[in-house]
């Protein structure tokens, strides 16, 4: 029992992690809580960020883009843009699983973004901005890299625009492509969107299927936004 004016010990395992010259160290009270330096308590103590001696900065780094992703493959096509400037991308130390932030930044106008000057070590690189801007992601938001003396290129992030495509099978009677009173449904009729980047108008070989095959009377499905289909 603590004597009386004397703060009661516990016991805290410490580590040290070294990002750009910088040795920040952290602390976990035992058996679960948490907390990370730069100047915050932890346990009744600080700890404070502070630059390792002669040690100079690193010549890695990550490069990438926040992209719109068309066809929402998961893969930065050649024509897929980058999006808007301001994204926020940021990086934390994998070696505690991301309990340590490291920096954040921002993209650009093209949507990329760039970390320099970075230690030899493994990250977390995490995009935090595509869903609070209702886009649907198409790639993890969080990706491990390892980055050597070199830069790691091609850490992108991608998101795409979800929309609702509806209509109804019905017999033409008269095929002049309108529904006219007495034009009945056709039910059960397999429905099928189809990709088309060549924006022909037709289902030519090698053009992926964009979204379900709905056998419905009425069929409503969502998909990308990827510009011409044809059901």
């Amino acid at each position: 029992m603590a004597q009386a004016g004397r703060p009661l010990l516990k016991r805290y395992r410490l580590e040290s992690v070294s990002w750009r010259g910088i040795e920040r160290s952290q602390c976990y009270e035992k058996p679960t809580s948490a907390c990370t330096a730069d100047g915050i308590a932890c346990g009744g103590y600080s700890f404070l960020a502070r630059p390792a001696p002669g040690h100079a900065a690193g010549t890695g780094g990550i490069i990438g883009a926040v992209f719109f992703d068309a066809d929402a493959d998961g893969i930065r096509d050649a024509t897929d843009n980058g999006l808007d400037a301001g994204l926020t991308v940021e990086i934390r130390d994998a070696a505690t699983n991301g309990q340590v932030f490291l920096t954040v930044t921002t993209t650009a106008l093209d949507g990329t973004y760039a970390f320099t000057a970075l230690d030899a070590n493994t990250y977390l690189v995490t995009e935090l901005s595509l869903e609070a801007l209702g886009y649907t992601r198409t790639t993890p938001n969080t990706r491990t890299v390892v980055v050597g003396s070199v830069v790691a290129l091609g850490v992108d992030f991608g998101g795409t625009l979800l929309m609702t495509l509806s209509g109804t099978i019905f017999d033409d009677a008269n095929q002049d492509g309108v529904r006219g009173l007495g034009e009945t449904v056709i039910p059960d009729a397999l429905v099928e969107v189809f990709h088309d980047p060549n924006g022909n108008g037709l289902i030519d070989s090698g053009e992926p299927l964009a979204a379900p095959r709905s056998p419905t009377p009425r069929a409503t499905t969502s998909l990308p936004t990827c510009g011409p289909a044809r059901t």
